[in-house]
């Protein structure tokens, strides 16, 4: 299990979006940069906010929160940070299943309720 906030993808930001740019230069694809030209600058202005940039200025850089939103998989609902259960490799990228506090109490009542009704 691991804990991901949307603090912890902000200070991951400038270097996910140099890989994304990196990737499509090594696949072939400059044609998405130049479509996106306002990408290439991104890393160099993420980074001149320092080490602990806050996630809302990373979404003014990206002009979007894709960089540094998380969700849970239960509820859908964006939140400031999920703990990811089973996470796993699949095609070289990682992934696993998302919970908020809420649904995480939520899943630990209903376990709770259950071995209630199995005694």
């Amino acid at each position: 299990m691991e804990i991901i906030s949307r603090k912890q993808n902000a200070k991951n930001a400038a270097k996910n979006i140099q890989e994304y740019l990196d990737y499509l230069i090594g696949t072939g694809h400059e044609r998405c940069i130049l479509k996106h030209k306002e990408m290439v600058h991104m890393p160099a202005a993420i980074a001149a906010l320092g080490d602990n940039p806050s996630p809302d200025s990373i979404d003014k850089i990206v002009g979007n929160d894709s960089y540094t939103s998380v969700s849970c998989s239960v509820c859908y609902k964006k939140q400031e940070k999920v703990v990811i259960v089973g996470q796993c490799e699949d095609n070289g990228g990682e992934y696993g299943f998302s919970l908020c506090l809420i649904c995480l109490r939520y899943a630990e009542k209903c376990m709770v309720e259950r071995e209630i009704d199995e005694i």
